[in-house]
């Protein structure tokens, strides 16, 4: 079985800003499928958080009472911002690549770029948001969620293992797989590894290699943000210095200048 913990970074760089941010990583029989739990504050003057794309889908939870409700978010395509209501926690779920299925009843294909209400694909367990957001604490909220959630699913439609092998491989060679390499390391075709791709990620598999790349790049500025930016570049196989910064700007809606700036204080060489 493919360890999708040791495979995937999935960083939500401006979301881990947000006020009052903490997170869990799970660990036994979720950690394959889970990659990690979270929550934050929305102050009431603020209503968006930038998200970047990483090819996974998040439930996120809002964590009023009085009138509680969920919805599942789709990897976006290009770095845009998504609303949530100021004033209240948000908790949230973020799952591994291709692994929307172990807990709705669709695929990723039909939440890319998407905010579906949680109510409209998850047809079992009445009563479920509710139970979620009634829930005193973050941890609490950890523990609802898979002793209600995880008991109650059915059917569980998670990526072939063949597929978390190819996905675990454009991340060992940090985005530089090619569809060839692909088909010649599985012995499926090509069409069929894009409709599969497609169908659990929601993206083809060309695309999901830019993801992992940036992924890899916003990696890589976390742990050294004032290394020169050729170093990031060649090391992950951009063309040149006007490639990377189109691209992160793409996916960020900041150039990696601002992006460190605005991060850690100041820009990189």
């Amino acid at each position: 079985m493919i360890n999708m913990r040791n495979s995937f970074k999935l960083y939500q760089p401006l979301v881990m800003r947000a006020a009052n941010y903490q997170e869990f990583i799970p660990q036994g029989e979720f950690s394959n499928s889970i990659a990690l739990f979270y929550q934050f504050q929305m102050p009431s003057s603020h209503h968006q958080l930038i998200a970047v794309p990483d090819g996974v889908v998040d439930v996120v939870f809002r964590c009023d009472s009085s009138k509680p409700y969920a919805k599942v978010i789709g990897s976006v395509l290009a770095g845009r911002p998504l609303v949530f209501t100021g004033g209240y926690e948000h908790f949230g779920v973020r799952f591994f690549p291709g692994q929307a299925g172990v807990f709705t009843d669709e695929l990723g294909e039909s939440f890319i770029d998407q905010e579906v209400s949680l109510a409209d694909v998850m047809h079992r367990g009445g009563g479920f948001v509710e139970q979620v957001v009634s829930r005193p604490g973050f941890y609490e909220r950890v523990q609802m969620f898979l002793s209600g959630r995880f008991s109650m699913q059915e059917k569980r439609r998670e990526m072939p293992e063949w597929g978390k092998y190819l996905m675990q491989r454009v991340n060992e060679q940090l985005g530089g797989l090619s569809i060839k390499d692909m088909a010649l390391e599985t012995s499926y075709s090509p069409q069929h590894i894009t409709r599969t791709f497609k169908s659990y990620l929601g993206v083809s598999p060309k695309y999901f290699c830019r993801v992992v790349r940036f992924q890899n790049a916003i990696e890589l500025i976390h742990k050294q943000p004032f290394q020169p930016v050729d170093d990031i570049i060649f090391g992950l196989g951009y063309f040149d210095q006007a490639h990377f910064i189109k691209e992160f700007k793409e996916f960020c809606m900041l150039t990696p200048w601002q992006f460190v700036q605005r991060n850690f204080g100041k820009a990189a060489n």
